[in-house]
């Protein structure tokens, strides 16, 4: 203004005309430096962009959309979106993207679309619609980032918390949500509902024996046949180590699910050949069923483990309903399993000798040492009630490592105290020997 000709002080309608002039100037200004901006940002963006007429044909994309998808402008220029449908989606799913749309001028979620290399990749979306003053559809604007590899880490985060890495079956974790779910349909439609406990027989030998990498080739063996003997309905998982579990919803009636677990027990021990090696494998079932033995997943699955130890104890390679008895018995083992762990060390454990008598003369000329336990709370404990237990949880060997030393020292004993020598028997589990 300072520089006009005209003296600001001798035109007022110059003045203004002046004025109007200069606010023409800075907002051609301001909207270039604003389209400017928009075409930086539109250019340089790690968004993919890509804007469609009102037919939905395309009519531009940026250089982060060739770079995601391979695709340049003249591969797509004037063609429609629909061109990057990958299948995996159906027509409800994109009849609902256009419903909300037409709703509320904009979408966002996640999609999978195909590249130009017709790989498939995801990607989270995000569409608005520009209309004209009048309402009428302007422009569709797209813009969405590369979310496939995140998807796949999410994939695999998900697999390893609820799959078992082995054999591809469901884990513990997935089982016990599955089997809540499953409970709630069968008290709503009042059927019966099963869990059946498989715990395969000696499999400690055959990872002795054989080696750890075909003792895993068995447990996916193992996991293939009972696959093959339940129904589609039906739930297959590993729970860990050779213990897996199988759930059967639906069921009418008891006879059902002993069919089922006879199958599982022929199956299983048919003939495996692992790498050359004929291995034979048997398992032992434990069932469970809802509403009787438990109303939760938690019960149902503690109540087949019970039963499963019971089939154990009655020779392996058998099935057994749970019953509380039973229930009550197996909280009994657990508790004195417990409880030997720390026999050894709290001088709990002692010996009983019976002696052999040479009947002509009457002399003892040998003793049997015999194990005892005498518990501070369950007083004296048979050997037939923790043996076995003992042998089972790998608490033996030092056992029977006492039994053979106390033994010794004991007719060492007698011996310093002038008693004649007498024979020793000791007897080893056949776990030890």
């Amino acid at each position: 203004l300072r520089t006009s000709k005209v003296p600001l002080r001798n035109s007022k309608n110059k003045i203004i005309g002046v004025l109007g002039i200069y606010q023409d100037i800075t907002e051609q200004k301001r909207v270039y430096d604003s389209m400017r901006l928009a075409t930086t940002i539109y250019q340089s963006s790690n968004e993919a962009i890509m804007v469609t007429d009102e037919n939905n044909l395309i009519i531009q994309i940026n250089p982060a959309f060739t770079r995601m998808t391979g695709y340049e402008m003249a591969d797509v220029i004037g063609k429609s979106p629909e061109m990057f449908r990958s299948g995996r989606h159906d027509s409800v799913f994109y009849q609902e993207i256009w419903r909300k749309l037409m709703a509320e001028d904009y979408w966002q979620g996640e999609i999978w679309d195909l590249r130009k290399e017709r790989t498939i990749h995801a990607k989270w979306l995000s569409i608005s619609i520009i209309r004209h003053a009048n309402g009428g559809i302007h422009y569709h604007v797209a813009q969405f980032s590369d979310i496939t590899e995140k998807k796949k880490k999410d994939e695999l985060i998900l697999s390893q918390a609820n799959y078992d890495q082995l054999t591809g079956l469901p884990n513990r974790n997935l089982f016990k949500d599955q089997l809540e779910m499953e409970i709630k349909k069968s008290y709503r439609n009042g059927s019966l509902l099963s869990v059946l406990f498989l715990d395969l027989d000696h499999f400690k030998d055959i990872n002795d024996t054989l080696g750890h990498d075909k003792g895993d080739d068995l447990l996916r063996e193992v996991s293939i046949r009972v696959k093959s003997c339940v129904g589609r309905n039906d739930t297959v998982a590993r729970l860990g180590g050779d213990e897996f579990a199988v759930m059967l919803p639906y069921i009418e009636n008891t006879d059902d699910i002993a069919t089922i677990a006879i199958k599982l027990l022929t199956s299983i021990a048919g003939p495996c050949v692992i790498d050359g090696n004929e291995i034979e494998v048997t398992t032992s079932i434990g069932i469970s069923v809802f509403p009787e033995d438990g109303n939760d997943s938690e019960s149902l699955i503690a109540h087949a483990d019970a039963a499963m130890y019971q089939a154990k104890g009655n020779g392996r390679n058998n099935y057994q309903f749970f019953t509380h008895e039973m229930n009550r018995r197996t909280l009994e083992r657990m508790a004195i399993k417990n409880k030997l762990s720390h026999a050894l060390e709290r001088n709990e454990l002692f010996l009983l000798y019976q002696p052999q008598v040479d009947l002509q003369s009457g002399s003892i000329v040998g003793v049997e040492a015999l194990i005892r336990w005498n518990h501070p709370v369950y007083g004296h404990v048979l050997p037939a009630q923790f043996i076995p237990i003992a042998e089972e949880n790998g608490l033996i060997p030092p056992m029977g490592e006492w039994v053979l030393r106390e033994a010794c020292r004991q007719n060492q004993e007698w011996r310093k105290q002038g008693l004649m020598k007498i024979t020793m028997a000791v007897n080893l589990s056949a776990v030890q020997f």
